[in-house]
Parts: structure tokens; C-alpha cells; sequence
């Protein structure tokens, strides 16, 4: 009886612990370029049942095309990290940058888009 309580209670405890949402690696920013495209972006980052992906935070057709901002948060990897917002900006369909919200207010002057990485981000 005692064994079956503690093989109750790792389930339990396992269910727990992977059966929340987890997070994209910081590390896989490595795999990103400049220029590649918004499908092949959403495909490296897929939202699953198990990991959030990236959501669509902004969208403005400009005098240059259709600028889109991403955002996504992501971790380090170590247990029991917080995950840090990340955004992603799109020109035309391509990446363009990326960065932590701090670096949205350098970028922001380039385009005609209202977005705020303060706000939102899940």
C-alpha cells in the first residue's frame, strides 16, 4: 500500500511539473537570422499544447508594406527561472530584429507602428 501512495504522489507531482506551459530556450535565438521568413519563424516556434509560442501583438500597413510585431516569451533554461518577453519585428513578411522589450525604444523611431512591449505579454 505504501508504495502504491508513492506512486500516486510522483505522478502527481510529475503531472505538475510538466503539465504546465513551458517556455522556448533563449538559446534557440542562435538558430535566427535576419531575413528569414514569418512562416519559417512561426514553424521554429509552434504554439503547442505544452509551450507557448509567439503571438501577433501589432500590425500596420505603412508607406513601405506590412510591418508586424511578435512577441514570445522565453527562458534560460534553469529550473525555476522566470521567462523574459522577447519581440519580433517583421517587415514584408521578413524578420527583421529582435530583442527584449529595453530595446524596442531604440528600433520604435524606425517605424510607423503602435506597440508597446511593456504591455501584454503573457
Amino acid at each position: 500500500m505504501n508504495r502504491i501512495v508513492k506512486l500516486v504522489v510522483l505522478a502527481v507531482s510529475l503531472s505538475l511539473m510538466f503539465g504546465c506551459a513551458t517556455y522556448y530556450l533563449q538559446s534557440n535565438l542562435n538558430g535566427l537570422s535576419v531575413g528569414i521568413s514569418k512562416s519559417a519563424f512561426l514553424y521554429t516556434f509552434p504554439d503547442t499544447r505544452t509551450t507557448q509560442g509567439p503571438i501577433l501583438r501589432a500590425a500596420q500597413k505603412g508607406k513601405d508594406g506590412l510591418i508586424e510585431v511578435f512577441t514570445m516569451e522565453m527562458t534560460g533554461g534553469q529550473l525555476g527561472q522566470q521567462p523574459v518577453p522577447f519581440w519580433f519585428l517583421f517587415e514584408n513578411g521578413s524578420l527583421t530584429q529582435w530583442g527584449r522589450p529595453e530595446d524596442w525604444r531604440n528600433v520604435s523611431a524606425s517605424y510607423e507602428i503602435n506597440f508597446n512591449p511593456a504591455h501584454g505579454v503573457r
